[in-house]
């Protein structure tokens, strides 16, 4: 048997499979340190390559693909992996941490807490209760 340790995809399905919490996207925006982490992402980068830089509420408001690629980023550099929801449900966001990177030692009370630290670390303090698996899977045609 073979386990493939990311996303599982083939031409017509994906899936997706965390221990973590779904998020409305303008919800998660409007958290302090969220938000400005996220805008500061987008301002390196715009000054790096010398680019027209928007407000920080313009950019927010925008929140279209590409601020989505910014939150991406900043979930990534804090150690979590995201999915944002499908056509149906495209304003969403589910973060969390795969179960593929549970030590075969750990419990999933210490998975969960080091989930919690991870979000922790980005401004969000989850009670332990709300960490949950999320299995998302869509089918591409």
């Amino acid at each position: 048997m073979k386990i493939k340790n990311d996303f599982v995809t083939n031409s017509s399905s994906a899936s997706f499979i965390v221990w973590g919490m779904s998020y409305d996207i303008t919800e998660l925006l409007q958290i302090k340190n969220v938000s400005d982490k996220v805008y500061e992402i987008y301002l390196k980068e715009k000054k790096k390559y010398k680019l027209e830089v928007l407000s920080k509420e313009e950019f927010i408001e925008n929140n279209n693909a590409s601020v989505r690629d910014y939150i991406e980023n900043f979930i990534s550099n804090c150690g979590l992996i995201c999915s944002f929801g499908s056509e149906y449900d495209e304003g969403f966001i589910d973060i969390g941490k795969s179960p593929f990177d549970m030590k075969l030692d750990e419990t999933l009370l210490d998975f969960k807490k080091d989930i919690q630290k991870r979000f922790l670390s980005m401004g969000m303090h989850i009670p332990i209760g709300q960490i949950q698996q999320i299995t998302e899977c869509w089918e591409n045609r």
